[in-house]
């Protein structure tokens, strides 16, 4: 999300910010997170190369995320929420690129303190336009309605990053890396929140899985957020990072995302009239093909 499952943090913590704005600020622990040696998740395969490719066509993901924020590093605020979404996404191939489409179908939440229930939520409801480059790189996303917010796309926007890959041009071996950087512009409400994601990618092994033959990698994920709010009566400012790792396996033939797994942890601190207060969240999200 989900590489962008990172912008998800400001989201949802930002909501959760309004409601509990009498916290106390104190101490954000320090995320740390397990790491992997590269030898012991390289597997030998019987090939070990790929020219990937991206392919037209129409998908429905579904996206299962379960998050744990702690406000002021007290455990009497914390907050736990299972969200699930439906998210379609649709590549049309132009002449060296794709344009696509990308909606939340449907989406519901549970928490501790109320019964699982449908959020109902334009931003969610919003439909993204934009471009696919051959390599995976997406430029131009637009939302069919006006945005929330100056300058950014609502948070359906965001997800798409999640579902999708940036690659190589060339062919590329087991153990080889690469990375992206993603700039954009995100809104929650009348926040704007601006992001910068940098994705390092490791291609692990190339296997069958569930009877598709696919390229498995995973991917490290780092993120700087800075955040406004525009209402003058309410002025808002949030600052943050995060890091977490995906694992994921890409279709071989169509470059499409089939299944990913992954977790993050993030740190910020929101500013308001009444002062500071740091957050720490935790996240998990499992996408996987319809």
């Amino acid at each position: 999300m989900s590489n962008a499952m990172f912008s998800r943090t400001f989201f949802r913590t930002i909501g959760i910010m309004i409601i509990l704005n009498n916290c106390a600020p104190n101490r954000v622990a320090q995320p740390r997170f397990p790491t992997a040696s590269p030898q012991e998740q390289i597997k030998p395969s019987l090939q070990d190369e790929w020219m990937p490719k991206q392919a037209p066509g129409i998908r429905q993901y579904l996206i299962e995320d379960s998050s744990t924020t702690l406000i002021s590093d007290d455990p009497t605020h914390t907050s736990l929420l299972q969200t699930t979404t439906t998210y379609s996404l649709s590549l049309i191939a132009l002449a060296d690129s794709f344009s696509f489409t990308a909606k939340v179908d449907s989406m519901s939440t549970s928490s501790a303190s109320s019964p699982r229930t449908s959020i109902v939520d334009k931003s969610f409801a919003q439909t993204i336009h934009g471009t696919f480059s051959n390599s995976g790189e997406i430029s131009a996303v637009i939302g069919d309605t006006p945005s929330s917010c100056q300058g950014g796309v609502d948070a359906a926007g965001m997800r798409v990053f999640e579902l999708t890959q940036h690659y190589p041009k060339q062919a590329i071996k087991i153990g080889d890396k690469w990375t992206d950087t993603i700039s954009a512009t995100s809104c929650r409400g009348k926040i704007t929140l601006h992001q910068q994601i940098i994705r390092e990618y490791q291609l692990l092994e190339l296997t069958n899985w569930n009877e598709y033959a696919v390229a498995k990698i995973q991917q490290n994920v780092s993120t700087t957020t800075t955040g406004t709010s525009s209402e003058t009566q309410n002025h808002l400012t949030a600052i943050g990072s995060g890091a977490g790792t995906v694992m994921f396996y890409a279709d071989r033939t169509s470059g499409f995302l089939r299944e990913s797994s992954g977790h993050s942890e993030s740190k910020f601190t929101i500013t308001t009239s009444r002062g500071s207060y740091p957050f720490t969240q935790n996240i998990t999200t499992r996408i996987k093909i319809q």
